[in-house]
């Protein structure tokens, strides 16, 4: 199946919603599938997590957590910052949880990995971890990831 988008004129974000049925003997018999669709003219960076453990437990090492930052846009993004925020107890045993880039041209992706130990003493539960980025794009406006 091919699916093609065409956004609204002008510049912007544009979210969309795919819904496939597949019946009577699709397995699964339906999917939904959301995005956004998103129409620029300078720069425009767009960070995603690449690997997220989907559990780890108080007394892991080694989990590892990557995400990627990409100027999905037409014109240099520059002075880039790309940032991991953690839990505060959760200690970075492999990599920076902050990278700075002199410049993302059009297209250019970058990629940044971290491995952490989560303390033994650590509350069990949920937690959120971000992955953002700033910028500036050629007319030293300030630029934020989507």
């Amino acid at each position: 199946m091919q699916v093609n988008a065409t956004a609204p004129g002008g510049e912007g974000t544009f979210p969309y919603t795919l819904s496939v049925n597949a019946t009577p003997d699709g397995d699964p018999s339906n999917r939904t599938v959301s995005g956004t669709i998103a129409v620029v003219g300078g720069a425009f960076l767009s960070a995603t997590f690449i690997t997220v453990p989907s559990t780890a437990s108080p007394g892991d090492t080694l989990v590892e957590i990557s995400a990627k930052i990409k100027n999905i846009g037409t014109a240099n993004a520059s002075n880039i910052t790309f940032f991991f925020t953690l839990p505060s107890a959760w200690i970075i045993t492999f990599g920076q949880a902050n990278v700075t880039l002199d410049e993302l041209e059009p297209g250019q992706e970058e990629t940044n990995t971290i491995r952490v130990t989560i303390p033994s003493n650590f509350s069990e539960g949920n937690v959120t971890i971000f992955f953002n980025a700033t910028g500036v794009n050629s007319t030293g406006g300030s630029l934020e990831a989507a």
